[in-house]
């Protein structure tokens, strides 16, 4: 009886220890990621790390060649917008002509909305094309929301994909549990294009008409800019969005910068075609509009386009906004110009 009451005792002690080696392998297994902010948490593949950031809300974890790019947006919280985000960085990130590879799918992750797709496009290396795929997602948080980007080769897409997207997966407010995928549906068309998306920088929040997204600033750009929009349904369609910070700043000067580029997109002649009115925002800023027509030279002809521009001050700066587009659609900018001012928070 001793002898099966000891060997008794020593399989539970086993056990035990089992356990708690388990346990211990588990809880020091996973790389888990929390926002200094307290936005979010993820759980990131073995030895990947958060890389030196330059921006509070802009993640990028990298493990060997590979990457993730996160952005946390305290202003948007849909999924669709969060994954229109993603698709914007994507297509700016030298993928301009990405498009779904398959169905995109909504789901919960952790009891939170979300939208998940893979993006392809080709790439070309001298003479070589190189397929390459974005794994997107956009998740909504208590609190605004997060995109998920991950740019990767054919060959590291077969022996990674599976892994990025569980990681997609275990995104959570932080101190929420691990609760799964669940509510999964399939989005047949890619319809970040179909809705509205928004601009969202620290300094300003703007909600974009259907068709417009933001691309990457060009380096001859003011170091002002902090926004460069493009119309896809108005061709040749550009707003440029400033922010002018600090004490020296005020209506008449910024309203000077903004008159003196347009002088420089159109040395061949300015119009005023409408003078500076005053419109209220929705956010109850007091914004100024005016409309320019100007002549610059294209392949030796002479050719027309329009400029709305507004000169506004938010709380974080003076903001001069001015778009750009060919006469005949001058109207068609002018109105979303005047809607996209009226968004701005």
């Amino acid at each position: 009886m001793r002898k099966i009451f000891y060997s008794l005792c020593h399989a539970s002690y086993l056990i035990v220890l089992i356990n708690v080696f388990l346990s211990s392998g588990s809880a020091y297994g996973v790389n888990i990621f929390e926002d200094p902010n307290k936005h979010f948490a993820i759980d990131l593949p073995a030895g990947w790390e958060l890389q030196p950031q330059t921006n509070k809300e802009v993640f990028v974890f990298k493990g060997g060649d590979n990457s993730i790019i996160m952005q946390y947006f305290p202003n948007i919280n849909g999924r669709e917008e969060l994954f229109a985000q993603a698709v914007t960085a994507l297509r700016s990130s030298g993928l301009p002509n990405a498009a779904p590879s398959g169905q995109l799918k909504d789901l919960t992750v952790n009891n939170n909305m979300a939208r998940y797709g893979v993006y392809t496009d080709e790439v070309q290396y001298g003479s070589v094309k190189v397929e390459l795929y974005g794994l997107l997602g956009g998740l909504s948080l208590r609190k605004g929301g997060v995109y998920f980007l991950s740019v990767v080769s054919k060959g590291t897409m077969e022996k990674l994909g599976s892994t990025l997207e569980k990681t997609f997966q275990s995104i959570r407010v932080i101190g929420q549990p691990i609760a799964g995928v669940g509510d999964v549906s399939s989005v047949s068309a890619d319809t970040t294009i179909k809705n509205q998306t928004v601009f969202d920088h620290e300094y300003l929040s703007l909600t974009l008409p259907t068709g417009w997204v933001s691309q990457s600033i060009p380096g001859n750009f003011e170091k002002e800019v902090i926004g460069w929009l493009k119309s896809e349904r108005i061709a040749g369609a550009s707003i440029t969005v400033s922010c002018y910070r600090g004490w020296r700043y005020n209506y008449s000067n910024v309203r000077r910068a903004g008159l003196k580029t347009i002088a420089l997109t159109y040395p061949k002649g300015q119009q005023m075609l409408r003078e500076p009115t005053n419109l209220r925002t929705y956010d109850e800023y007091d914004a100024k509009l005016e409309l320019w027509r100007g002549a610059t030279d294209a392949g030796g002809q002479t050719v027309f386009l329009q400029s709305p521009m507004a000169v506004m001050r938010t709380k974080n700066c003076w903001l001069l906004m001015i778009g750009y587009t060919p006469d005949a659609s001058g109207a068609q900018l002018d109105k979303e110009f005047t809607d996209i001012v009226k968004s701005a928070k």
